[in-house]
């Protein structure tokens, strides 16, 4: 099949998996087309891919955010202390990165914000990469 096919077009369906991931299906069999989609404010961006989980997060800064708050209930105790020695122009651009690492990684995994944020802990590698870890299994 092909998505020139009608008959195709007309069975795909976009379900739930447990958590509300979503995910695409064809004549009630899942794809391997993998997609997500976040938004803040006026901006938006999806992804789209084959095979592999994807997770996407943006968020607006907002000043009026208590980023602060969250940072004392949603990091570890290591992030929290880093944090709080960071010059107040810093702090933003910290908690956005480190925020917005947490939103993708729950997403890949479909259990969206339902896994306990505080759990999920993430670092920067060489070359960029990001290696997360939540409950003690390692991604990344």
């Amino acid at each position: 099949m092909h998505l020139g096919d009608n008959d195709f077009q007309k069975n795909i369906r976009f379900a739930e998996k447990d958590f509300g991931k979503p995910y695409i299906s064809a004549d009630g069999k899942e794809l391997n087309v993998k997609f997500n989609s976040s938004h803040s404010g006026d901006k938006m961006i999806a992804a789209v891919g084959l095979h592999d989980r994807i997770g996407v997060d943006i968020e607006e800064w907002n000043e009026k955010a208590d980023c602060g708050w969250v940072v004392s209930r949603c990091f570890t105790e290591v992030v929290r202390c880093f944090w709080n020695g960071l010059p107040e122009d810093r702090k933003d651009a910290f908690f956005y990165r480190r925020w917005t690492r947490k939103e993708r990684f729950v997403k890949v995994v479909g259990v969206g914000i339902g896994l306990d944020v505080f759990r999920v802990v993430s670092s920067s590698g060489r070359c960029g990469a990001v290696f997360v870890r939540a409950g003690g299994v390692r991604y990344g």
